[in-house]
């Protein structure tokens, strides 16, 4: 896959979610190695860098990953980009 693929800047925008169904925020960039979701909380940004690897389903609308809001927070919040 490339960054140009159009398959992956369908999901730009897009809801991303955990496995539990809890919101990751919305989906901001994607790429072949990773998906960048944010969201808003209390006038603070979490940014998820999460591998793409870790993507579960698309259903059009929301993106799941195969992975917990808790273990994403521990794991993947990070201010730049890999």
């Amino acid at each position: 896959m490339s960054t140009n693929d159009p398959s992956l800047n369908c999901l730009v925008n897009k809801e991303a979610r955990d496995i539990h169904d809890e919101i990751l925020g919305h989906v901001q960039e994607v790429n072949q190695n990773y998906v960048l979701t944010q969201k808003l909380i209390q006038n603070n940004n979490e940014k998820f860098y999460i591998p793409s690897y870790l993507i579960q389903k698309f259903n059009g609308n929301v993106l799941w990953f195969r992975i917990s809001k808790e273990q994403t927070r521990t794991t993947f919040m990070i201010n730049s980009s890999p």
